[in-house]
């Protein structure tokens, strides 16, 4: 399986999809997210933030060892696919239960 990622505003997305052209809607997305939060709290939007912030230029192809790691350390992660979500879950619950029985 291929494994995609690409950052947008403080988050880091994980996809199956090499689509570019999928990956800069949810980055425009996340942009006006950004500035609708801004209007709403009444605040002045960062004046560091620009388009490449926000709107990926391109994806990166992530191993699967990579992806579990990445997921382990990062806080502040999208899983876009239910087939990914899925071999995370299945990995975290099979690692859980090795811990488990190594500790008793």
């Amino acid at each position: 399986m291929k494994i995609y990622s690409f950052f947008s505003g403080d988050t880091t997305y994980f996809t199956t999809s090499s689509s570019l052209k999928k990956a800069q809607d949810i980055g425009r997305g996340v942009k006006r997210n950004y500035y609708d939060n801004c209007a709403y709290l009444n605040e002045q939007p960062c004046t560091d933030v620009n388009d490449d912030y926000f709107i990926p230029l391109e994806l990166e192809k992530v191993s699967m060892s990579d992806f579990f790691r990445y997921t382990q350390i990062d806080n502040n992660i999208c899983i876009l696919d239910d087939k990914l979500e899925e071999i995370l879950m299945i990995e975290r619950s099979t690692k859980s239960k090795w811990t488990y029985f190594l500790t008793q």
